[in-house]
């Protein structure tokens, strides 16, 4: 595994600096004795790209690994591992006005939300942010593309419970949703792990909801409950959506047992709803913007939560 120089940041701040949570080897890597191909950077091959529902800002990126990285026979000794709750690095470089390429790179940390670990290959959601040095190179990528990733950053750890005493408890926020899809899986297709899992989804509107699908298939299992609250949802029929949790009309777009509430979560919402959860072993992940990963975790903090309990990616 290479050293991590200062070059690594991306320089946004994020909680789990590439410089604080060096890539460690992984639980899968270990069992299999093979090395995680993601430790170093590498070159990956953009296979698909796709839209999220017709969205112009979200796209959706497929990679698998690239040719140059060796044959299949050199590959049998590596596995692909990103652990849930863990993000990869993109490292992308940076040209000038006139399409020269500088001397420099611009990274920023994605964490995928499926990967296929023997195919070495791994799906990640962009949002699209205007102007950003980032977005300004993905917008040009095209199919067979290559583009370097490195990983897997990250400190969260989950453990299968084998009683129903324990419980995982999520905050997500628009596109961070993304990271807390192989946590749900991991656990629920886990029919020996019987930890509890509370989640709480906050998006603008009903048509801003990102993976919607899945919360839905998620609702079918006995250990899973999920809210999703609407800070900005409309109604062309009505001018209050908040009285009594929402109009017939805003009732009629919800599907079976979808629990999506057309108002703000609030830190009275969340102390509510930690005192209906009685498991002992509680664990929490947040996951969204800088503003809204310290309201949530203030909120936390206020209702008695051991600040070492909480995770923030």
């Amino acid at each position: 595994m290479c050293e991590i120089s200062e070059s690594d940041c991306c320089g946004n701040g994020c909680t789990n600096c590439i410089l604080d949570s060096k890539p460690l080897s992984t639980k899968r890597a270990d069992l299999t004795q093979k090395k995680n191909i993601l430790h170093t950077y590498r070159k990956y091959k953009l296979i698909e790209i796709n839209h999220y529902n017709n969205r112009p800002h979200l796209i959706q990126l497929k990679f698998t690994i690239a040719e140059e990285n060796g044959d299949n026979k050199q590959l049998t000794e590596f596995i692909l591992d990103c652990p849930p709750g863990h993000h990869l690095m993109m490292r992308a470089p940076v040209f000038d006005g006139t399409g020269i390429r500088c001397n420099k790179t611009v990274l920023r940390p994605y964490s995928p939300f499926w990967t296929d670990m023997t195919e070495f290959q791994f799906k990640i959601l962009v949002n699209l942010k205007p102007n950003g040095q980032m977005t300004k190179y993905i917008e040009k990528l095209k199919l067979n593309d290559e583009v370097e990733f490195r990983g897997p950053i990250g400190v969260f750890v989950y453990e299968p419970s084998l009683n129903a005493d324990s419980s995982l408890v999520i905050f997500c926020q628009g596109v961070a949703i993304a990271p807390t899809i192989p946590i749900l899986e991991r656990i629920l297709h886990n029919e020996d792990d019987n930890c509890r899992i509370y989640h709480f989804s906050c998006f603008q509107n009903i048509d801003s909801i990102i993976f919607r699908e899945k919360l839905i298939e998620f609702n079918r299992y006995w250990n899973f409950s999920s809210e999703t609250y609407l800070s900005h949802q409309k109604c062309s029929e009505c001018c209050d959506l908040s009285f009594n949790g929402g109009c017939e009309h805003f009732k009629r777009l919800l599907k079976y047992k979808e629990q999506v509430k057309p108002r703000r979560l609030s830190m009275q919402i969340i102390s509510s709803s930690l005192e209906e959860i009685k498991s002992t072993k509680k664990q929490f992940v947040v996951c969204g913007s800088n503003t809204f990963q310290e309201f949530i975790k203030d909120c936390l903090i206020k209702c008695d939560i051991n600040k070492n309990c909480i995770f923030v990616f």
